[in-house]
Parts: C-alpha cells; structure tokens; sequence
C-alpha cells in the first residue's frame, strides 16, 4: 500500500468497492493535482491477502490506519460505494491518531453515513441468491460473471465487505471540519442525487455535489469530469 510519496508530493488514497481491491484503480492517472495516487487493498485482498476481511467498517478502517502510518502534509481521499464508507470512517481513525484531516474528502456511490440503507439489505441471502443481486448492480467484469468457479473464491470478501457497508452507521459525534464533495454518477440506480447530497451533515467545512456520467461503477475509468473534480478539489 506504501508508495514513494514524500512530503512534497503527498497521496490520494483510493478505496474500492465491495470485493474489489488496488486494482480496481489501475485505470487511474499516477498523479491527480501533485498528489500521487496510492490505491489502497482493504483487508482480505491484494496485498493484504493474508489478513481475513473484516466483520465491520470500523475495523478495516482500524487496520488500514495501521498500514498507511501518520499522512503525509498534503493528502486527499476518495472512496467508491463500500469503499465511500471505508473512506469516511479512515479519516475518523487518521484524525483520531494524528489528529489532522486530509486536504478533501471524496465519495461516491454511497448514501450517507447517518442514514438508513435505503434499500433491502442483501448481505445475508443465500449464496445463488447474493451472487445474483451483486451482478444486477453491474459492477463484476464479465470474464468473472461467467465463472461459476470465480464467484465461488470471491464470494467470502465481497460478502464481508457487503455486510460490512450495509450495518455501518456513524455513530455522530464531532463532525469533520475538512472539504467533502460526494460524487453523482447520472446513471447510478442505487444512490440518487439527492442522496448525495447528504453527504452535508458530516462536515461543517465546504460542501458540493459533483455530477458525473456513468453508473454506480464509473470510478472504475476515471472521467475527465472526475479526475477535473478531484484536482479542483485539493488545496
């Protein structure tokens, strides 16, 4: 998960979504506005293959916390649907720790933290049953949809990570003072526009709702419209 950012260069941390890893990222440029992009394996993947996925937000936030160490000066953060919730609890764990906050916040895909799930939970459906909810939101690669075999090895992390979203709630408490800016994907059946925008109430420092085309997937190939958001966004 360590790069070569320094100081001077500082990181855009990426957090993916449910069962996915750094390499959900791999389209992304190297560097967005000065800040080198670090894309992030969650427990339970990549990297961190050899730690279990975790149970709770909470905990994986804990135990990336622990991989990345103190922020750099300058940082940034974004995050896609699970990885939007993962996102927000890490800049609690880091401010907890270190007591700073990144430059932005950037989420996307996911309703806000305060809020209840605004659909049937599908964590806890039988095995044929969540595979199928999964693929219907239109996120697994094709070559991986097809494999019977895949699915089947991936299914313990991604149902984790799943579960681990849908049970996660902020519990309050001081709110962050840094920028976020929740991201609006035209085509994203699962979080609306309006849902976006109660990404609000977690900051009292600036706000906005950036609207890009796409559907809840679209981080997967960043749009000129994303990548322009996100360096308009670091200070």
């Amino acid at each position: 998960m360590r790069d070569d950012a320094d100081e001077g260069t500082g990181r855009l941390l990426c957090l993916p979504p449910a069962g996915a890893g750094a390499a959900f990222f791999r389209s992304w440029p190297a560097e967005v506005a000065g800040l080198r992009t670090t894309r992030v394996d969650p427990p339970g993947r990549g990297a961190a293959g050899g730690r279990p996925a975790r149970a709770t937000v909470e905990e994986a936030a804990a135990e990336v916390a622990d991989d990345l160490g103190r922020p750099p000066r300058r940082w940034a953060v974004f995050g896609l649907s699970y990885g939007a919730a993962l996102a927000f609890a890490l800049v609690h764990e880091l401010r907890r720790r270190h007591g700073v906050e990144p430059d932005v916040l950037v989420v996307a895909g996911r309703h806000a933290p305060h809020l209840p799930l605004p659909r049937p939970p599908i964590g806890d459906l039988p095995g044929r049953a969540f595979l199928d909810a999964v693929l219907g939101y239109g996120g697994t690669a094709p070559e991986v949809a097809a494999r019977p075999d895949v699915l089947a090895a991936v299914e313990p992390v991604l149902r984790a990570d799943v579960r681990a979203a849908e049970r996660y709630r902020w519990p309050g408490g001081d709110p962050l003072t840094c920028p976020v800016t929740a991201v609006a994907a035209t085509g994203d059946a699962l979080v609306t526009a309006s849902a976006a925008g109660a990404w609000a109430a977690v900051t009292t420092g600036p706000f906005r709702v950036v609207h890009v085309a796409g559907d809840h997937f679209h981080a997967r190939e960043p749009s000129p419209a994303l990548v322009a958001a996100l360096a308009g966004d670091v200070r």
